[in-house]
């Protein structure tokens, strides 16, 4: 029998199609230790790498990531149109009463005065801003109530408007993450390093438009 002719595909890059899905990733603090000088947050999608200690969570993704490569890259045939930059604070597993509410609100406040957030590509920065510059982004709104006649107000109403972020696109740009592009963020402390009582948790979302290719 002849051997079949195959006509090979013409080449081309790699269908991709349009999501709305930030990139988001996190690390923590462990409570009872104070902050320590870095956490570095898109650097392990498989366990929390926290300064000091053990946090009580193991690293879940869908609720602490949601990026499918490990070592600080997108996987193959995928990139990032990045548009604008969120983080968070929060005690995720901890149940707070009382005074203990009014404690971490001011701990959350502290650790995001007294550190700066750095972008780097590879070793590069490519943004370096105070941590409170950058917005929480959608989520609750802060109490305003009191306990012990202490008053416990809500320090930026602001932050948690549905669209309020942090701006990179340059001229209405988009920042691009290539796949296979080593990124990370850093947050270091400027001298200040609270401890926090409960583990505390910091998850940094890359908003933007995600296309997700074909992959093997």
């Amino acid at each position: 029998m002849p051997i079949p002719i195959v006509t090979m595909p013409q080449q081309g890059p790699v269908a991709g199609r349009p999501r709305r899905e930030a990139l988001y990733d996190t690390e923590g603090w462990v409570g009872g230790s104070a902050i320590g000088a870095k956490i570095t947050i898109f650097r392990n999608a498989t366990a929390f790498t926290p300064p000091s200690g053990t946090l009580g969570l193991s690293k879940t993704k869908g609720r602490d990531h949601n990026f499918d490569n490990n070592g600080g890259q997108l996987a193959k045939n995928q990139m990032l149109h990045w548009y604008s930059w969120t983080q968070k604070i929060r005690s995720l597993a901890a149940v707070l009463t009382g005074a203990a509410v009014q404690g971490q609100f001011d701990l959350i406040r502290r650790i995001s005065e007294g550190t700066w957030s750095t972008f780097k590509f590879g070793g590069v920065p490519y943004i370096s801003v105070p941590t409170y510059q950058i917005p929480f982004g959608v989520g609750h709104g802060r109490v305003h109530t009191t306990h012990n006649a202490q008053t416990v107000m809500n320090p930026a109403p602001q932050e948690l408007e549905r669209l309020n972020a942090y701006d990179v696109s340059l001229a209405g740009l988009p920042v691009e993450i290539g796949e296979q592009e080593t990124f990370s963020e850093e947050i270091e402390s400027n001298g200040v390093t609270p401890t926090p009582a409960v583990d505390t948790y910091s998850t940094s979302s890359l908003r933007g438009v995600f296309l997700k290719g074909i992959q093997g």
